[in-house]
């Protein structure tokens, strides 16, 4: 069996919702939203569609950071 196919994508926090808005029209699935604390807040939207997932990704400083949703 193999492995599925990954893409990672990392826009800005003001290019999120065109950017899952896209993936939405791709006929894609949520599966998750993930969020990372390194040095900045990393956070990881992840769809799939027939057996291939993108995670897009963005990247906000603190927690002050309001992202939409």
């Amino acid at each position: 069996m193999s492995a599925p196919v990954q893409t990672f994508v990392s826009v800005e926090p003001a290019a999120l919702l065109e950017t899952v808005r896209e993936r939405q029209l791709e006929g894609c699935r949520l599966v998750q939203i993930c969020c990372t604390k390194m040095e900045q807040f990393e956070l990881t939207y992840s769809f799939a569609r027939d057996g291939v997932f993108t995670h897009v990704r963005i990247t906000v400083p603190d927690a002050t950071v309001k992202v939409p949703s």
